[in-house]
């Protein structure tokens, strides 16, 4: 189903203006231009990293291949925060040594370790991903090509409610993201009739979740559970769920849960059966079909991998 996630064919609309007028730029300066990318390369969401990289490299495709800006070319300067804020410092530190001019990433996992150093060392900032906690941005240097998971949340509500699915149990992760997101959930879901049987929040990578499972089933039969955790937090959730006899209900996640991982995580033939995931509308317009063709180039493929399209927007602008 839609939710509003992708912005990409709309901001990158720029793209167009932006590859001609680099054509035709006169002074050209040619000095080098450094995009520094703090991405969560290794670490719990490392496929997340991937994706950030296909679009920052169709983004830095697309504007060398026209002349660059002002006759200077892109260069990239990456470093892995391991999907943690605390190590985002570390990385950001490393990125500043390299005097980069503008900076993709990081992601929601980790902007909230990073985000106050920006201000201080001029960098301007484009993160990916839609955490609610920047639904008011205070810091002037940082912008983010993401929709807010605020909407994500509510047609997480939606599709629910929809269904005719009253009774809830909330399985969330404990981190500062996915705490807001279970806020909005269960916000959402009891304004429009809902009831919450019960709200456990998962501490990552346990080897067992049997206890948090077994009290929040004890209130009796949910129509649905939302969720929200990282895939290895999953596989272990699922699993025990499977084991106690509670891997048969729906299950609706966030964007998470319309990825491989987490399909995996569930398990390929119980995701089939029971698992939904909230996801932004395809990709269309001529914006859209100009992303492609980068991608393609680059990556040798016309099905970009998700949210490609938010650091390559970043990129672009």
């Amino acid at each position: 189903m839609a939710g509003s996630k992708r912005l990409g064919a709309l901001i990158a609309v720029l793209t167009i203006a932006v590859v001609a007028c680099s054509n035709s730029t006169s002074g050209s300066s040619g000095k080098p231009i450094t995009m520094a990318e703090l991405f969560p390369v290794s670490g719990r969401e490392a496929f997340v990293g991937q994706w950030f990289q296909h679009g920052a490299k169709a983004a830095v495709y697309d504007i060398n291949k026209n002349g660059g800006v002002m006759g200077g070319q892109i260069t990239e300067a990456l470093q892995d925060t391991g999907g943690d804020p605390v190590d985002a410092v570390t990385a950001q530190r490393k990125l500043l040594t390299q005097n980069p001019t503008f900076e993709v990433g990081p992601s929601s996992l980790e902007i909230q370790g990073v985000i106050k150093d920006y201000a201080a060392s001029n960098l301007v900032d484009f993160m990916a991903g839609g955490t609610s906690q920047l639904d008011n941005m205070q810091y002037k240097y940082v912008f983010r090509t993401s929709a807010s998971d605020t909407t994500i949340t509510a047609a997480m509500v939606a599709f629910a409610i929809q269904k005719g699915w009253k009774k809830a149990i909330m399985l969330f992760e404990t981190t500062a993201d996915s705490t807001t997101e279970l806020q909005h959930v269960s916000t959402y879901f009891k304004n429009n009739g809902g009831t919450i049987l019960d709200t456990e929040q998962l501490a990552l990578h346990q080897s067992s979740y049997r206890s948090e499972i077994t009290k929040a089933f004890a209130k009796g039969a949910p129509d649905v559970v939302f969720v929200k955790s990282d895939p290895q937090t999953g596989a272990t959730l699922f699993a025990n769920m499977k084991q106690l006899g509670h891997l048969n209900v729906p299950l609706v996640s966030d964007d998470t849960g319309n990825t491989i991982e987490y399909a995996k995580a569930v398990g390929l033939a119980d995701s089939a059966k029971y698992l939904y995931g909230v996801a932004g509308a395809a990709g269309n317009g001529d914006a859209w079909t100009h992303f492609v063709q980068d991608y393609q180039a680059v990556w040798q493929t016309d099905k970009p991998v998700q949210l490609s399209q938010n650091t390559y927007d970043g990129g672009i602008i």
